[in-house]
């Protein structure tokens, strides 16, 4: 009988230990409160909308910066390019008509639709070269003779302009960028024949 009590006790223990909010005599309950499922569930939908807030600011952030990114960076270094080639352009249109300037007499080389001040130009503007240097109008040429020591010295000088890669508004005033850039390349050589100077 006594052992049938026992039995009985024990099983209303551990029915009453099951019970939310009980304890037993002698033991001490535990502070706070585990959080509920729905309470879990509300937190991590407020998490959500955070996060994606965050990813929205970064995306509308990353087109301002393209924006600044090409104005300011890709956009002048390809005009700074196109100057560095419009500049060799200019180079190499002058020594053709230099070569030129010393072969031929002075009449010629002087003469406004001559070879060297015309016909040259003219053709190295249609060409390739002449293309890709975005030269805007027919480059202007003086041949100029001085006598010094050793011979007679032909002196040929050319002014180009040459127009920017990529017009970038924000650099209206600025050659090269928003404005075209003129280059003025002058260079001597030796006349070949000394009564090319008389002629």
């Amino acid at each position: 009988m006594n052992t049938v009590k026992i039995r009985a006790a024990q099983t209303f223990q551990l029915g009453l230990r099951d019970r939310p909010g009980f304890c037993l005599p002698g033991a001490h309950r535990k502070q706070g409160r585990r959080q509920e499922p729905r309470q879990e569930l509300r937190q991590e939908l407020r998490q959500e909308p955070r996060q994606g807030r965050r990813q929205g600011s970064s995306i509308a952030e990353f087109g301002p910066a393209f924006f600044f990114l090409f104005i300011f960076a890709v956009f002048p270094v390809l005009d700074i390019i196109g100057l560095g080639f419009g500049y060799v352009s200019s180079i190499s249109l002058n020594d053709l008509q230099l070569r030129q300037a010393v072969k031929v007499p002075r009449s010629e080389a002087e003469d406004k639709n001559g070879s060297v001040k015309l016909l040259i130009p003219k053709k190295y503007v249609s060409t390739l070269a002449g293309g890709l240097a975005s030269i805007t109008q027919l480059p202007s040429t003086q041949v100029i003779y001085e006598s010094g020591p050793g011979g007679i010295f032909v002196t040929v000088t050319t002014q180009v302009t040459v127009s920017p890669f990529l017009t970038i508004p924000f650099f209206s005033s600025v050659p090269g960028l928003g404005a075209p850039a003129t280059y003025t390349v002058s260079s001597t050589r030796l006349l070949e024949n000394p009564r090319f100077y008389a002629n």
